[in-house]
């Protein structure tokens, strides 16, 4: 009788903790409806409309990562989404490079008034000013190699004969439950591995627009991108392209650029 009522009470537990793992197992792994990432982390004033067709120069954003190579990387590919809007008159990059070398402009930092200045150098009425906040390469993030990864084998355990049918039967639907509950917790580490510890390449952007003339901040946006989030590769259609989110730090900065850009056609 005692491992009877032993067993409804792990029946009254198990069904309702099993439940709760499946539903954490399809969130973590994406496979519940995920809607695209959409960019909120942002701020547009009203006159940014009346800024249209303006010429804009993007400055060599400020690098706060130890990758050197990001600073020309992701400026250009900032400077190339802007572009794409068709909404302002973009400064060659030529040309920004040519003031800087000049007039001998640090690039590593860039403050406000020396970034105005150029701007009124360049003959710009809008500037962009930006901070590379995270750059980690698929290659540098990896930390865990070579891991394999096995499945669970149930353990059946021999249990004392009982003569009741019916205590067996409540025995073996204990144990059944027990091997559930075992197996979701091993899918869901397995699952939280993926979403949280798997090697992916991250980048982190913080840009805004300042008009020269007044020094006023027509926009700002922030927002950082990892390529193994499901709501970032529901912004990709194939299977292709969601693991060059994950592997190509290039084309995840691509993304990140190209998503902060269109804030711009928000109101």
């Amino acid at each position: 009788m005692t491992n009877n009522i032993f067993y409804q009470k792990q029946k009254i537990y198990f069904k309702p903790l099993t439940f709760l793992l499946i539903i954490s197992i399809l969130n973590l792994t994406g496979c519940t409806a995920t809607k695209p990432y959409h960019v909120t982390n942002f701020f547009i004033d009203d006159s940014i409309h009346e800024s249209i067709k303006k010429r804009i120069a993007v400055l060599p954003f400020e690098n706060l990562t130890q990758s050197k190579q990001a600073i020309g990387l992701v400026t250009d590919e900032f400077n190339l989404q802007l572009g794409k809007l068709g909404n302002f008159d973009l400064v060659e990059r030529i040309k920004i490079e040519e003031i800087f070398k000049e007039q001998d402009f640090c690039k590593d930092r860039i403050d406000e008034a020396t970034a105005v200045k150029i701007g009124k150098m360049l003959g710009a009425q809008l500037i962009v000013l930006g901070v590379i906040t995270k750059y980690s390469s698929y290659g540098h993030e990896q930390q865990v190699t070579n891991t394999q990864q096995s499945t669970p084998i149930p353990v059946v355990i021999e249990g004392k004969r009982s003569s009741q049918r019916e205590e067996k039967k409540e025995e073996e639907v204990g144990l059944l439950d027990a091997i559930i509950i075992v197996g979701a917790v091993v899918t869901v580490i397995g699952a939280s591995y993926i979403l949280f510890f798997q090697p992916s390449s991250e980048v982190g952007i913080s840009t805004r627009i300042i008009d020269v003339e007044t020094g006023k901040q027509l926009w700002q946006a922030r927002d950082t991108f990892k390529g193994n989030r499901p709501s970032i590769k529901k912004l990709v259609e194939t299977k292709e392209e969601r693991k060059r989110l994950r592997k190509d730090i290039d084309f995840l900065t691509r993304m990140l650029c190209q998503k902060l850009a269109e804030t711009l056609g928000e109101k």
